[in-house]
C-alpha cells in the first residue's frame, strides 16, 4: 500500500508536466483523436520530455514503494559514499556536466533488499536509481559496484531514455499520463499499454517486460560507466577482470548484451580510456586496492 501514497504525490508532479508541456488529452466531438496523439510520434519528431521524466519519477517511487528498503547502515554508507564519487565525477566531466548540472537536485538511490534481481540496477528516468543488494554476492567489489552505478547513471546522462520510441509507444505514453494523474495504480494498467511504455525507457521489467534498452546503448553505457568510475577513483581493471570470469550470462544480468560481448567491448573500446581516466584521477580519488562490498545476509 505504500507505493499508492507515493502514486498521490507524483500525481501532481504528472498534472504539472501534462500542463507545461500543453499535453493534455481533450475529448473532442464524436469521439475523434486529439490531434496532439495524431502527430506523435514520427522518427523526426521526439516524445516530449517532461512527460517521460515525470512517468519515470512516478515508476521509480512505484518500484522503491513495492520492495523492501536495505537497512543494514553499512551498506547504505558505502552505496551513498559511491554514488556520491559518481556525482561528483558526472559534474567534473565535460561530456556530462550539463545533464549532471540539471540532474543535481533530482538524483535518488534507494538500496533494496531484493534476494535473486534480474538486474542488479536500474535507472529510471528524472534521476532516480533502484540497487538492489541481492546482486552483491555476484559483483562482490566496490569497483565493479561503481562501474554498475556508473553504467546506470550513463543512461541518463546520456538521455538515452528520450532515444528509442515508436508511434505505438509515443500514444501509449500520452494515454497512461491520464490515468496516473488520476491515481490509477501502475500495476492495474493494461499491460498492453504499460509495457511498451517502460520498454522504450529500458524499465519495462517492473510491469513484467524484459525489454532492455538496445545492445548497441548498452555497450555505449558500459564504456561510459566504466570511465565514470574510474573519474571517481575506481580502478578499470577489476571490472574487466569480473567480466572476463563470467562464462554464461547468470539471471542477474539477463537484461544486458552477454558476458562475451561486453567483456571483448570493454577490453578493446573501454579499458585504455577507463585506465587513462583513472590515472588521472587527482584528489586523493584513487583506490588502488580492491575492496570486498559489505556482506548482506539475505533471509
Amino acid at each position: 500500500m505504500r507505493y499508492r501514497n507515493f502514486l498521490g504525490f507524483s500525481s501532481a508532479a504528472i498534472v504539472l508536466f501534462i500542463s507545461v508541456t500543453g499535453f493534455d488529452l481533450p475529448k473532442l466531438p464524436g469521439g475523434g483523436v486529439p490531434d496532439a496523439i495524431k502527430a506523435l510520434p514520427t522518427p523526426d519528431m521526439p516524445v516530449p520530455p517532461l512527460l517521460v521524466t515525470g512517468v519515470g519519477k512516478t515508476v521509480y517511487l512505484f518500484e522503491v514503494g513495492r520492495q523492501t528498503p536495505e537497512n543494514d547502515n553499512k551498506v547504505n554508507d558505502k552505496v551513498k559514499e559511491i554514488f556520491q564519487r559518481l556525482k561528483t565525477a558526472a559534474l567534473a566531466d565535460e561530456k556530462y556536466h550539463a545533464v549532471a548540472k540539471e540532474l543535481e537536485e533530482e538524483w535518488k538511490l534507494n538500496t533494496l533488499r531484493v534476494k535473486n534481481p534480474s538486474i542488479p540496477a536500474a535507472a529510471f528516468p528524472g534521476g532516480g536509481i533502484a540497487l538492489y543488494t541481492g546482486s552483491f554476492k555476484d559483483i562482490k567489489y566496490e569497483e565493479v559496484l561503481a562501474s554498475i552505478l556508473g553504467h546506470e547513471m550513463a543512461h541518463l546522462l546520456s538521455q538515452h531514455h528520450l532515444q528509442r520510441w515508436n508511434r505505438a509507444a509515443a500514444t501509449a505514453l500520452m494515454e497512461i499520463g491520464p490515468k496516473i494523474t488520476s491515481g490509477e495504480p501502475l500495476d492495474k494498467m493494461d499491460p498492453k499499454v504499460i509495457g511498451p511504455v517502460l520498454g522504450a525507457m529500458g524499465i519495462g521489467y517492473v510491469v513484467g517486460e524484459d525489454l532492455p534498452l538496445e545492445r548497441e546503448k548498452e555497450l555505449v553505457a558500459d564504456c561510459s560507466g566504466l570511465v565514470l568510475a574510474a573519474k571517481a577513483g575506481y580502478d578499470p581493471a577489476a571490472t574487466e577482470e569480473f567480466l572476463h570470469k563470467q562464462t554464461d550470462t547468470p539471471q542477474l544480468f539477463k537484461l544486458h548484451p552477454p558476458f562475451g560481448d561486453r567483456y571483448s567491448h570493454i577490453s578493446k573500446t573501454c579499458l585504455s580510456d577507463a585506465q587513462t581516466a583513472f590515472h588521472k584521477a587527482t584528489g586523493g580519488k584513487q583506490k588502488h586496492d580492491s575492496a570486498l562490498l559489505p556482506d548482506v545476509k539475505m533471509s
